[in-house]
């Protein structure tokens, strides 16, 4: 996964070289990446590891 995450990070970055518009956009997405990965360890991970945890439990009767 880290290889994929690498290599499509190195493509956007080709992409942003060559195209004005797109390095426009790109670097807006960036910053709303960033952002939105504070607010997922917040709001959703604590969620996320309450249901898979509770999930992978028994069902008490």
């Amino acid at each position: 996964m880290e290889a994929g995450q690498k290599a499509a990070f190195e493509l956007y970055d080709e992409a942003a070289a060559k195209s004005p518009h797109f390095a426009r956009i790109y670097e807006g997405w960036k910053k709303f990446r960033a952002d939105q990965f504070l607010w997922f360890r917040v709001a959703e991970s604590s969620y996320d590891n309450f249901v898979f945890t509770s999930a992978a439990q028994p069902k008490k009767k």
